[in-house]
């Protein structure tokens, strides 16, 4: 774990040695019970919101876990909470940055308990991403005019 997440970690809840993290499932929607519709290891752009889906046990409330999501070895996304889930079920962590961040590459997924990895997956993006536009808003400006001053004599 990077040194600047495991610094910023906040819980003071030892994790549970005995908790499980299920292989990951990579997909664009998830259903009511967080798990995975139509799990795939390859996407092609646009991407749009991704999650990584996972099952687990023996998790402890308020215990510090961790989502680290790479690109070709690169972090480009992370989260990092105690935990507030139950002790067993599914969950995901999940990143939906703009289209233009998904750029193609290799992405791996690194979930760690307290400052120990625990699971990881990898998926691959293809495609160009879609260019950043740049949108205008519309301001409203003061167009300078010239207004003539008519000077009246005072008695």
């Amino acid at each position: 774990m990077p040194l600047d997440i495991a610094t910023a970690i906040t819980s003071v809840v030892t994790p549970n040695p005995d908790a499980i993290i299920s292989p990951l499932s990579f997909s664009q929607k998830i259903d009511a019970k967080n798990q995975a519709i139509n799990p795939s290891k390859e996407f092609t752009n646009p991407v749009g919101h991704l999650y990584a889906t996972f099952s687990f046990d023996k998790m402890t409330k308020g215990m510090q876990w961790s989502a680290l999501w790479y690109r070709d070895g690169v972090l480009v996304y992370s989260e990092s909470y105690p935990w507030a889930g139950g002790s067993g079920g599914y969950g995901y962590t999940d990143w939906n940055p703009p289209a233009s961040d998904w750029l193609p590459g290799n992405y791996e997924v690194q979930l760690f308990v307290g400052v120990n990895w625990w699971q990881s997956g990898r998926f691959t993006v293809t495609g160009a991403a879609p260019t950043r536009s740049n949108t205008l808003s519309p301001t409203l400006s003061a167009i300078p005019t010239r207004t003539p001053i008519i000077a009246t004599p005072t008695p």
